[in-house]
């Protein structure tokens, strides 16, 4: 997952750069993208916030809406593929364990109660031929 992060982050500061620069576009926007992916480590953290947190529409929305329209591709790729995509079979990795060791607990139960059992049969057992003085097999 890191390196689709990475190729993410390069992707997007790289593209924004010419937007950062372009003194005709609006200043409020250039400062927010130049903040938000200015820079590699800038770039990483918003990508990384964007991937795991799930707020994804508050950092994408903006971009599409007053930079360029384009970046609803990549980012329709990014989110399908990466957000939704991978981190459900990474859920489904944690989840699939959880139950294969919810089932090991389990037989590790019956087979302890089994133990038990016999033990609790054993020890009527012995109580029982104690019991039995004549030795016929019966109480009296």
């Amino acid at each position: 997952m890191l390196i689709f992060m990475l190729i993410a982050t390069l992707f997007l500061c790289q593209t924004l750069h010419d937007f950062v620069v372009d003194e005709t576009a609006d200043l409020a926007t250039r400062t927010w993208v130049n903040h938000m992916y200015g820079s590699g480590d800038r770039a990483l953290f918003t990508v990384f916030e964007m991937t795991f947190s799930g707020c994804w529409p508050n950092y994408v929305s903006r971009l599409v809406k007053e930079v360029n329209a384009y970046y609803v591709a990549f980012f329709a790729a990014y989110v399908t593929f990466v957000i939704f995509g991978m981190m459900r079979i990474i859920s489904a990795l944690f989840l699939k364990e959880t139950m294969n060791q919810a089932e090991r607990d389990h037989d590790l139960m019956i087979l302890h109660n089994a133990q038990k059992t016999k033990a609790f049969k054993q020890d009527l057992s012995d109580l029982f031929q104690e019991a039995d003085t004549s030795g016929d097999g019966l109480l009296s």
